[in-house]
């Protein structure tokens, strides 16, 4: 039986090639004042995560420093701890109410 080379190229190739991306460099320290912050209330991730309406594994990478929380994951956590966004490092509040105190 001869194959037909037509047949040959019609098959779909594969390719794992990857190209590097350049990671941005994490600042590890709103991760920590999140477990800080949650360890001064006696809460494991489990209740955080609820409260802040996420997953305990996602809280978990945040507070080791594996991922940067967007700004709206910043918001839920501040407000499920109880504090203000501006307690976490790195944080600025870029409403125009606060624009304007400055």
């Amino acid at each position: 039986m001869v194959s037909n080379p037509a047949l040959h190229l019609a098959r779909p190739v594969w390719c794992s090639c990857s190209f590097p991306v350049a990671k941005k460099k994490i600042d590890p320290t709103l991760g920590q004042r999140v477990r800080a912050l949650r360890e001064e209330k006696g809460w494991t991730q489990t209740p955080l995560g609820d409260r802040a309406e996420m997953m305990d594994q996602n809280l978990a990478r945040i507070e080791q420093g594996e991922t940067e929380p967007t700004r709206g994951t910043v918001l839920k956590l501040a407000e499920a701890l109880g504090v203000t966004p501006a307690s976490f490092p790195g944080d600025e509040d870029d409403s125009p109410e606060r624009k304007g105190k400055q």
